[in-house]
């Protein structure tokens, strides 16, 4: 955001975008944050102290509604760790944000869908739609994206299997591949997989590598979360370190100027 490039209520809408995004990664507390903000910058009435302290506030509200399990704060802590030292552009950011906001608001609407459902295997396909255009959408593009940070590369055009499998040679980002599983991947978009309600476990097969996997209900519920938590994850920090810190920056530009 260069100086002169926004006004104050275009800077404020796009907090109430970046917002709506949140919204979509079921927080509650941010969005409320940024909404409040955002009318004070529309005004004219932000002060640069009032900003690095919302900033602040932010920050904190995002790694407390996140981490409200305790399996997602080490998917939260390995993003953040990758984002800081790679740096990404503002452009960058912004482009995965737009490029992820539509896949995991479709998925929010299916696992709010499935919420509502009484028949466990109704939910649990559910589940298995959601999980692939997890797989086939946003995971692989944030993963790439996380990689190519690592890496320092402009981009990466790597596969998901290869980015997971350098990721466990160099030790790191366990939990952002714990949710990776070709198998499931494979069997529900060939539909070769079945869902036993009376015994609450899934078969998943994958005909072409001779391979299958069989997992609880509750087991690949949990692994939906995690693949689907990564994307939410990657929006946060993006959002929490460097969207809003550029936005409030410009904020302070134009109120000066």
């Amino acid at each position: 955001m260069s100086k002169g490039l926004f006004s104050l209520p275009e800077i404020a809408t796009k907090l109430r975008e970046f917002a709506t995004i949140l919204s979509i990664g079921a927080f509650v507390e941010a969005p409320n944050i940024l909404n409040n903000i955002s009318t004070v910058i529309e005004r004219g009435e932000a002060t640069e102290q009032m900003l690095q302290e919302t900033l602040e506030k932010l920050k904190q509200s995002i790694w407390r509604e996140f981490c409200d399990e305790s399996w997602k704060k080490p998917i939260l802590d390995e993003v953040d760790v990758i984002l800081v030292k790679g740096s990404p552009s503002f452009v960058s950011a912004l482009k995965i944000l737009e490029d992820a906001k539509a896949p995991q608001e479709t998925c929010t609407q299916i696992m709010r869908l499935a919420a509502i459902q009484d028949n466990n295997l109704t939910r649990m396909h559910l589940y298995c739609f959601a999980y692939l255009i997890l797989m086939e959408g946003v995971y692989d593009q944030v993963l790439r994206f996380l990689y190519a940070l690592h890496t320092k590369s402009p981009s990466s055009n790597a596969d998901v299997q290869s980015i997971c499998e350098n990721f466990k040679i160099a030790n790191m980002a366990s939990a952002l591949i714990e949710g990776w599983n070709p198998i499931v991947r494979n069997a529900i978009a060939h539909a070769t997989y079945s869902l036993d309600a009376n015994s609450g476990m899934a078969n998943f097969e994958d005909r072409r590598a001779h391979s299958s996997v069989e997992l609880s209900f509750a087991a690949f519920s949990l692994l939906f979360h995690k693949v689907l938590h990564v994307g939410i994850a990657v929006s946060d920090v993006l959002i929490g370190r460097i969207m809003v810190f550029a936005a409030f920056n410009e904020a302070i530009k134009v109120a000066k100027s």
